[in-house]
């Protein structure tokens, strides 16, 4: 499966549909993909409890595996031998998390007919979510082998499989179906839906939880 979402990808889609959190209905997010209505939404326990089982799964198999490194033994490996100091970069990606938040409480006070500084909050979101994905993608491209990435992958896959929905018009009215019955139907996927998917996913998990 090419699931493997390039930063180019996403932010496309963030600079195209999601320049405001408030998108976010009910924590359901709705998208198009082939001029088709979809959408993910936040897990519910049993949801949560099935991603982290697969979690619990693949650390028993990659703690044994060779050429995989636990994230911060990797981080001290990539420092002493080629100079990369990720520890700062997440402490940027941090401060930047703490400037959405606050740029978002700011939008949510302003008067809807203040759409001046409405649209100046909106755009200062927008620029840096995209600064957080940058430096998300690059952190990622050098701890894609440490246990905890794989991990996290394999979670935000469950999630995805069991919370993308498709919407379908039935009498008159929005139906909306889960659109993949499991998570090997997900991962046998290979078409550009998956990596909309995931980007999708992690957003609403990122704004929601954050």
């Amino acid at each position: 499966m090419e699931n493997d979402v390039t930063l180019q990808e996403i932010l496309k889609d963030i600079e195209r549909e999601l320049t405001d959190p408030s998108i976010i209905i009910d924590n359901k997010l709705p998208f198009q993909y082939n001029n088709e209505w979809y959408r993910v939404r936040m897990p519910n326990q049993r949801e949560e409890a099935e991603a982290q089982n697969e979690k619990n799964a693949l650390f028993g198999k990659l703690i044994q595996t060779e050429g995989y490194y636990m994230r911060k033994r990797l981080m001290q490996i990539l420092k002493e031998k080629q100079g990369i100091d990720l520890a700062s970069l997440e402490e940027e990606k941090y401060r930047i998390n703490l400037k959405i938040q606050d740029y978002q409480l700011i939008l949510a006070k302003k008067c809807d007919d203040d759409i001046k500084a409405i649209e100046e909050l909106k755009l200062r979101i927008t620029d840096l979510i995209s600064k957080r994905i940058e430096i998300t993608m690059e952190i990622n491209q050098y701890l894609s082998a440490s246990i905890e990435e794989q991990l996290e992958k394999i979670y935000i896959q469950s999630l995805c499989s069991s919370c993308t929905e498709k919407m379908e018009m039935i009498d008159g009215k929005e139906n909306w179906k889960r659109f993949w019955p499991n998570l090997k139907t997900f991962q046998d996927e290979s078409s550009p839906l998956i990596n909309k998917a995931l980007s999708f996913m992690t957003y609403i998990l990122l704004n929601v939880r954050s």
